[in-house]
């Protein structure tokens, strides 16, 4: 979506009254996983020949960074970053792949498609990430860890 704004209103001046208050409707905290759902995530990861985790801006937004690269050094699991991702994990680690999707390198997009499992924490699966969804990881289990409700 490309939302355009004219010069003048961008220069313009005005001035702003803060409300009292602000509702933001879409806005809301996210419910804790239930115990099943993490039991369910730990057997596959336990069994995952080739498992890989994809690294998203949700991980430094929330402040997971450590606990990221703890998971992936425990299990010595590779990562993948978006774009808005790097930084959440570093690149100089040995098990960072660096960047996936269209501007990502081609091995790491390679690894993907070739893992069965995909560990996706604060990401999303965009058209910048996976290409055409009908042939993105087709042999790869999923978990999908990230405070946005799936639509």
């Amino acid at each position: 979506m490309l939302v355009d704004i004219t010069k003048d209103a961008q220069q313009a001046k005005a001035e702003f009254n803060y409300p009292g208050t602000v509702h933001l409707p879409g806005l809301r905290d996210p419910a804790p996983p239930d115990a099943e759902s993490l039991a369910r995530a730990a057997e596959l990861v336990d069994g995952a020949e080739r498992p890989l985790i994809l690294a998203g801006a949700g991980v430094m937004r929330s402040g997971a960074t450590e606990a990221l690269r703890a998971f992936a050094e425990r299990t010595g699991t590779p990562v993948a970053l978006t774009l808005l991702g790097i930084g959440g994990f570093p690149q100089s680690h040995p098990l960072c792949l660096g960047m996936m999707g269209m501007h990502g390198e081609a091995f790491t997009n390679r690894a993907i498609q070739n893992a069965d499992l995909l560990l996706a924490f604060g990401m999303r699966f965009d058209d910048r990430v996976t290409g055409n969804i009908k042939t993105y990881a087709l042999h790869a289990k999923k978990v999908h860890v990230e405070i946005d409700p799936p639509r």
